[in-house]
């Protein structure tokens, strides 16, 4: 599996995660090592145009702050893929939604392309 970095922006406030084992640091960020899966269409090419889910555990920061404090205005997600040891961005869009079910939270956003 290619490691994946998950940036979720909201004003001045940022998360960010990794699918990879360990944590990972790119441009001064660290992005905390979480269990997240993804399910998009076609989300193979550099820059994709299918919307997307991402399923974390439901006690992910990111999950409980959307949750109990919904933010108002635009939360952007860029997606990066480890390519030859550089990350290069696979996809940008919105957060168009997120729901918590059983143990896990499943977020949604729609491409910027």
């Amino acid at each position: 599996m290619r490691a994946e970095l998950f940036k979720l922006t909201h004003g001045t406030t940022t998360w960010s995660f990794t699918n990879a084992s360990d944590d990972v640091v790119h441009e001064g960020l660290i992005y905390k090592a979480v269990p997240i899966n993804g399910a998009a269409p076609g989300l193979t090419t550099i820059v994709s145009k299918s919307d997307i889910t991402l399923t974390m555990p439901r006690d992910n920061k990111f999950a409980i702050n959307y949750i109990t404090n919904r933010p108002e205005g635009v939360i952007t997600l860029v997606i990066f893929r480890s390519v030859s040891g550089t990350y290069i961005t696979l996809w940008m869009g919105r957060v168009t939604g997120g729901r918590m079910y059983g143990h896990n939270f499943d977020l949604t956003a729609e491409s910027l392309y």
